[in-house]
């Protein structure tokens, strides 16, 4: 069974569209310090619930967060630091 298969999709289940690290890490094709950093210093929003705190990303919200960081950085060529800003900016 894959970690893909192992999220719940019932309605009522809250965390059924989350996703941990990892698992945004594979479905977004990046690797998973990426997905940390862009957390770390506050690009990517993030949910932390449960006893261990782990971090949990909603998929489609992650994944078009990160499209657009990548337009950001490739197309417009925006350092690090000018990304940080014009998401702060975004706020």
């Amino acid at each position: 069974m894959t970690k893909k298969n192992n999220k719940k999709k019932t309605k009522n289940n809250p965390q059924k569209e989350l996703l941990t690290p990892s698992e945004l890490a594979e479905a977004s094709g990046l690797r998973y310090s990426t997905i940390k950093f862009y957390s770390q210093i506050g690009i990517l929003p993030f949910e932390q619930a449960g006893k261990r705190l782990t971090r949990r990303y909603k998929e489609k919200e992650a994944i078009r967060r990160l499209e657009k960081i990548a337009r950001l950085k490739n197309d417009k060529r925006l350092t690090i630091k000018e990304i940080i800003n014009y998401f702060r900016k975004a706020k």
